[in-house]
């Protein structure tokens, strides 16, 4: 399946905008989990198993997707139906913590999806600076980009340590732009959910939702996609696109 914009404007032209025809976006923004890696089934496993170890039935699978991309205590209290200061709770998030840390020691550089490393190189190669936003903890994102090696090609990472409100709200962004020192016009977003794509939107970003993690392309679509991709090399022609304009 090919890249594709809502309105169908080829590629080098801004549906917003933003950056018009020549120009070139200075830096790109990523989520992490179902963008840069393929960890949603995993992630997913991980909150069904670690909920039913506390001896209460699984989840259903489209709440633990709603809850993906939150920060843990309120992914597991949303799931537990309790509020965060129950034990559970807390007992959850240590649980996850400690089985998503093993997972990484074995599996981090296998779950890069395919083109990433190469596409985060080229991407520096053009001049863009890139940034991390996710809601995970600091200490398994860090861990995760190092040992996938890719952490290099980052000038920022934003966790969830970081900021006080998850995605939709625009402050992950917000926090993130002002680090770089780049103005969301001149930014682009990638991300596979549509908390991602509200968040750009909001801050007046574009954005590439991208297909390959949690959500399907009329939902990225709906949500307010620039543009949808079916791959994370299709989301490379997209940003490249301008550059190649420049």
């Amino acid at each position: 399946m090919p890249a594709t914009s809502r309105s169908r404007r080829p590629l080098s032209e801004s549906p917003h905008g933003a950056m018009a025809k020549g120009s070139m976006p200075r830096a790109a923004l990523f989520n992490l989990g179902g963008t840069l890696f393929n960890a949603s089934r995993v992630i997913a496993d991980l909150f069904r198993t670690t909920v039913t170890s506390l001896g209460d039935e699984a989840p259903d699978p489209a709440a633990i997707r709603a809850v993906i991309g939150l920060p843990l205590a309120g992914s597991f209290s949303t799931l537990l139906d309790t509020p965060e200061h129950d034990w559970r709770v807390a007992y959850c998030v240590q649980r996850y913590q400690s089985s998503f840390a093993e997972l990484l020691q074995r599996h981090a550089a296998d779950l890069l999806f395919p083109g990433v490393a190469d596409g985060l190189a080229l991407l520096r190669e053009r001049g863009m600076t890139l940034a991390v936003v996710t809601g995970q903890c600091a200490a398994h994102t860090e861990a995760l980009l190092v040992a996938a090696g890719v952490r290099r090609h980052f000038a920022v990472v934003v966790s969830g340590d970081d900021i006080g409100s998850p995605k939709p709200l625009t402050e992950p962004a917000r926090y993130a732009l002002r680090q770089l020192g780049i103005p969301s016009g001149q930014t682009v977003l990638v991300g596979d959910t549509i908390r991602d794509i509200l968040m750009a939107e909001a801050c007046g970003m574009r954005s590439v939702g991208i297909t390959h993690g949690l959500h399907s392309a009329p939902t990225l679509t709906a949500a307010g996609a620039s543009w949808v991709a079916d791959s994370f090399d299709s989301a490379l022609r997209i940003i490249t696109t301008h550059a190649l304009d420049n």
